[in-house]
């Protein structure tokens, strides 16, 4: 996946879009999911500079998780 190859100034944002590739690159989907769900709502919360990138990233982890399933 190649989520984790832009440059981000958010601390938390780069490893769990990291982490969530990580898993379902591993087939672990339900992990994947999980982390993608956190930074959505991480996201809505507001408050960080990179809100907008978290919130799309985690759509697009999304969006190929349920390609996977659907597969």
């Amino acid at each position: 996946m190649s989520f984790a190859h832009e440059h981000h100034d958010s601390q938390c944002y780069p490893p769990r879009v990291e982490l969530a590739a990580a898993h379902v690159d591993r087939g672990e989907w339900a992990c994947g999911l999980a982390i993608a769900n956190g930074l959505i709502k991480c996201a809505s919360a507001g408050g960080c500079p990179r809100q907008g990138d978290c919130s799309h990233a985690a759509q697009r982890m999304m969006t190929v998780i349920k390609t996977m399933l659907n597969g």
